[in-house]
């Protein structure tokens, strides 16, 4: 039987259909001309449709541009320096590596910046810079090698051979204007005055290289930087003294600041003052086999430049990272006096970071030694006396909410207030806030701390919870953080094993009784 509604449906359909393919023959034509798009305008594709002679050429000129920018990076007297240290810093791939002469930990891309900056500021290029670099083809189109040389002299007057051996691969999302490669791996060693082996892989035999350490200018200098109660110990734990005390007046030092290429220069007083401070907070490692390494650089008839390595931790823990330290010094006319000495940045650490993580562990655990250690009895304020070794004059600004609440408090007032109390003053226990951890490196930072105490007596009524406020202010030229003002809160009444946090409280050892009282 015939039906109607189908024979009318049948143009639609039919209509429908064509309207499909040409939709799908749309899509196609879209497809192909995205990716002619892309082919136009994606580095990927037209990376791989250029010819080998293009592809040479686009490497010939990067590697010029690159090899050129590390030689002016080398010294910071460079009139291009800044420039060219900002380039290569926008072509150092995130996950970059650096292998620096010969150490035994790789750089990451932050550490070797900070490097490549610190040390700019060590070479000179008068009276003399020399340079020269290959472009090394290689069989990948994506990668190429560049080996880099650079001959010129330090702030010492010694002579430095600079290599760098770089690994690079071209970037597809590259946005750089003046590169298409980036570098993943650095591979740097030559005379290597500032870090690791000294005179790594250079034409310095190994057999020069040690005799130089046995001459008697050597081994004096060793002498001089180690004096012998350090070298007969097997852990001191202490970093020797002598050396910065006998410096002569007339010496030169320089000591690096993180962040800037400039060394700051310091009068003798200033570096014995920045010297004594680095070595309240600064230890040999412990268990470390070789705590301190002589390295001869250059030595000639005209004197001696050598670098000292320290191993060191920072703060009072044992599980601390060690870290290095290096300090070049000079000796000229064989007079066996330092006439020059620079203290490098460490490119493992920011020392102001660090500083601050290790003043709060240090001032909390000295506060603790002092109450503990104090002769029995004393006064009980003679618990802020540790305060004295981490100020810059010897004096301390303290508020104390019990005796006055906004004004400053003089130890008369400290006295008074004490010879005005019935018993004696027992510490018990003491809290440290941690939360405070977390807080970044300012020039300002308070570290927050509780103390429990109360009347010596058998059995005394009241705890008494006080907080403690210890404001640090940083000091660039001594680059330490020293206590500025000590702020003891009003206190708070607790009957005895009612405070809220005592499960987070440590006890004293003995606590501290104090006012002096029979």
């Amino acid at each position: 039987m015939f039906n109607r509604a189908a024979f009318l449906l049948l143009p639609a359909l039919l209509l429908l259909v064509e309207s499909l393919k040409i939709n799908e023959i749309v899509k196609r034509v879209g497809r192909r001309s995205r990716e002619k798009d892309r082919c136009l305008y994606h580095l990927e594709c037209t990376w791989q449709q250029m010819t080998e002679n293009q592809i040479l050429n686009v490497k010939q000129n990067d590697s010029n541009r690159i090899a050129r920018a590390f030689v002016y990076s080398t010294s910071a007297e460079d009139y291009a320096y800044q420039k060219s240290f900002d380039f290569l810093e926008s072509i150092l791939h995130p996950d970059m590596t650096a292998k620096v002469c010969g150490h035994d930990k790789d750089m990451n891309a932050i550490q070797y910046t900070k490097f490549l900056k610190s040390s700019s500021a060590h070479y000179k290029i008068f009276p003399y810079r020399n340079y020269a670099w290959d472009f090394e083809p290689t069989s990948e189109r994506s990668n190429m090698n560049i080996k880099i040389n650079v001959n010129q002299t330090d702030n010492l007057g010694a002579k430095v051979e600079l290599y760098f051996d770089l690994t690079l691969k071209i970037n597809v999302n590259s946005k750089n204007e003046f590169s298409l490669f980036q570098i993943h791996h650095i591979h740097q060693y030559g005379t290597c005055g500032e870090h690791g082996i000294v005179g790594y892989n250079t034409f310095r035999s190994i057999d020069e290289a040690e005799e130089l350490k046995k001459t008697h200018v050597a081994k004096y200098f060793f002498d001089l930087i180690t004096p012998s109660p350090y070298m007969d110990t097997a852990n001191p734990g202490k970093i020797p003294m002598a050396w910065a005390n006998g410096l002569k007046d007339f010496v030169t030092i320089n000591v690096c600041r993180d962040g800037t290429t400039e060394p700051v220069t310091y009068t003798k007083a200033h570096f014995q003052a920045w010297y004594k401070r680095f070595a309240m907070l600064w230890h040999p490692a412990k268990d470390e086999t070789e705590p301190m390494k002589l390295q001869t650089i250059d030595f000639n008839d005209n004197g001696i430049v050598a670098r000292i390595t320290f191993k060191l931790q920072i703060g009072r823990k044992d599980y601390e990272p060690v870290h290095e330290w290096d300090i070049k010094f000079s000796a000229k006319n064989m007079s066996y006096s330092t006439d020059r000495v620079e203290v490098l940045c460490s490119p493992s650490f920011n020392l102001k970071e660090i500083s601050l993580r290790a003043m709060r562990e240090v001032i909390t655990e000295s506060f603790v030694d002092n109450i503990v250690s104090l002769p029995k009895p004393n006064h009980w304020y003679s618990s802020v006396e540790f305060v004295k070794l981490f100020t810059k004059t010897g004096t301390v600004e303290l508020h104390h909410c019990d005796i006055r609440k906004t004004e400053v408090v003089s130890q008369i007032d400290l006295f008074e207030y004490d010879r005005s109390q019935k018993y004696n003053v027992k510490f018990l226990k003491y809290w440290i806030d941690e939360k405070d951890l977390e807080l970044s490196a300012t020039d300002t930072v308070i570290i927050r701390f509780k103390t429990i105490s109360a009347a010596d007596t058998e059995k005394p009524e009241y705890e008494f919870e006080h907080p403690w406020e210890v404001t640090l202010k940083w000091d660039d030229m001594d680059q330490f953080y020293y206590i500025e003002k000590i702020e003891i809160g009003c206190s708070k009444h607790n009957f005895p094993g009612e405070n809220e946090q005592d499960d987070m409280y440590n006890l004293f050892s003995g606590g501290l009784i104090g006012g002096g009282k029979k």
